[in-house]
């Protein structure tokens, strides 16, 4: 391997790449994850990578070696959608809820608050934990895995949140963006973005943030409260995104039918420098290591 920061690129039927910057490799060719459906994928501090799949969850240890974590059948047969490691414990999203336990166990524990509900995904903003599903937002207390739904998204299939420099919430759902202050009152929203699709939502830098979505295209926020939409009409290779992640000057987005990275620099100056990094007929999901 080389030193520095890799592109983990999970696939809807191919399994597992990384991208570094001598190039795309495989992980564990002719392996079972290599054919498996990679839905996220969690990176410890110890650098074990963790890729959630429909087989369920597999891990991979410093020394590259890849082994079923947890099988979709003890997790009731739910494939693994996402994950998360905790102070109390590690959390798995599935397609049918979410699952739960302590560090050093091997057993997994259904959380019965949420139900059925599909775990879009789990992630850690400041401190809190947040777990976007197919009916709402919620928090989760880690200390005593306490969870609170958070109002006015009951309805809402999300797919991304965001905290701003204000603490003001973004949520992307399937049907548009919602956006609370800091005390949990909705904010009005550009009416461009009160429908569509909104996969993913990042800062790119103080003041700046861009939105991923599913067949309409990358959305740039200035700091002046100025949108601008750049789309296949723009020169994009394809507009059908599902996830963002910046790593150095270049964000990297993945999308139905491959990865590109955008120039950040360009971005901030109102124009799209867009490289095709990967062409997949396959869904593709992505993260920085």
């Amino acid at each position: 391997m080389e030193p520095g920061p890799s592109i983990w690129v999970g696939t809807s039927s191919a399994g597992l790449h990384n991208f570094w910057t001598a190039g795309l490799r495989r992980e564990a060719q002719g392996e079972p994850i290599s054919r498996a459906r990679v839905w996220s994928f969690f990176i410890d501090e110890d650098q074990t990578v963790y890729a959630a799949t429909d087989d369920g969850l597999y891990r991979r240890s410093r020394e590259r070696n890849w082994a079923l974590d947890t099988s979709a059948d003890q997790l009731n047969g739910a494939l693994a959608y996402s994950y998360w490691q905790g102070t109390s414990g590690q959390y798995l999203g599935t397609r049918s809820g979410l699952f739960w336990r302590p560090d050093n166990s091997r057993a997994v524990t259904k959380v019965s608050e949420l139900g059925d509900r599909q775990i879009n995904s789990i992630v850690e903003i400041e401190g809190r934990l947040w777990l976007s599903t197919e009916r709402g937002l919620f928090q989760v207390d880690d200390t005593n895995r306490e969870i609170t739904e958070v109002a006015g998204t009951g309805d809402a299939s999300v797919r991304a949140v965001w905290l701003d420099e204000k603490q003001g919430l973004w949520v992307g759902t399937q049907n548009g963006l919602l956006r609370f202050d800091k005390n949990g009152d909705p904010i009005a929203v550009d009416e461009q973005l009160r429908t569509g699709f909104i996969t993913a939502i990042l800062a790119l830098k103080p003041g700046w943030v861009a939105l991923a979505t599913y067949g309409q295209g990358l959305v740039i926020r200035d700091p002046e409260g100025q949108w601008r939409r750049y789309t296949t009409d723009d020169g994009l290779p394809f507009q059908d995104f599902f996830s963002l992640s910046l790593n150095g000057d270049w964000l990297w987005a993945s999308a139905g039918s491959g990865v590109v990275r955008f120039d950040r620099n360009e971005l901030l100056n109102g124009q799209a420098r867009v490289d095709v990094v990967l062409r997949d007929g396959g869904r593709t999901l992505i993260s920085v290591d």
